[in-house]
């Protein structure tokens, strides 16, 4: 397969060291699991969520599967405080054109780059329960 023609997601800007050190290396140790809930029932309008630790998959945002105290299921995906993600609206909008070819994607409820009430950007979706790419493949 060639790359000519594929755009390669967070490869198209310059990083520094620490930004790199942030993002693949630390991202998992250095989070708030108490802001990250907050955001999440802030997103579902409630009050509190049941936040699950997060997922071993992916490489750049913490992403952890949430329930809320009503029973609905969610995801919030966590990017480093210390980096500007700029990448959640193009996903939302490529999520769409999956959704569009049939592939099942979640709903995104909130995407939230502000930093006006937490000091990281965010997405918060439903959860599309199924099998990881990574294992199915």
């Amino acid at each position: 397969m060639s790359r000519t023609n594929m755009f390669y997601w967070q490869a198209d800007r310059p990083y520094t060291a620490k930004q790199i050190k942030d993002i693949f290396l630390d991202r998992k140790n250095d989070y708030d699991k108490d802001q990250i809930s907050k955001a999440a029932a802030l997103a579902f309008g409630v009050d509190d969520v049941n936040l699950k630790d997060p997922i071993n998959f992916g490489s750049v945002n913490i992403v952890c599967p949430f329930t809320t105290n009503n029973g609905d299921q969610g995801v919030i995906r966590v990017h480093p405080g210390s980096v500007k993600n700029e990448y959640f609206y193009s996903e939302v909008e490529a999520m769409k054109l999956a959704a569009a070819a049939g592939i099942p994607v979640p709903n995104t409820i909130l995407v939230d780059d502000t930093r006006n009430i937490f000091p990281f950007d965010y997405m918060v979706t439903s959860r599309v329960i199924g099998e990881v790419m990574q294992v199915a493949v």
